[in-house]
């Protein structure tokens, strides 16, 4: 298997002050290899979100319109 990369990517869900729950469109591989960011600052895995095979949630934000979320990881092609 090859490795691709993903970089900037925005995942899906619906921003709207009450969705904590967001998908991507691949699932990272390595899972550490996952940065993914709110508003510009990196979140901490296991601390403000987890992450389940393609599934990001929240632990505690809940982004609003406007938020900016990006995600930068590896996975298998």
């Amino acid at each position: 298997m090859a490795v691709a990369y993903a970089d900037a990517v925005v995942p899906s869900g619906a921003q709207n002050s009450s969705n904590q729950v967001y998908g991507l469109p691949s699932t990272p591989n390595p899972v550490a290899s996952l940065k993914f960011y709110y508003n510009g600052i990196l979140q901490d895995q296991g601390v403000d979100y987890t992450l389940v095979s393609q599934t990001v949630t929240y632990t505690h934000s809940k982004p609003a319109p406007g938020d900016v979320q990006a995600a930068y990881y590896r996975y298998q092609v």
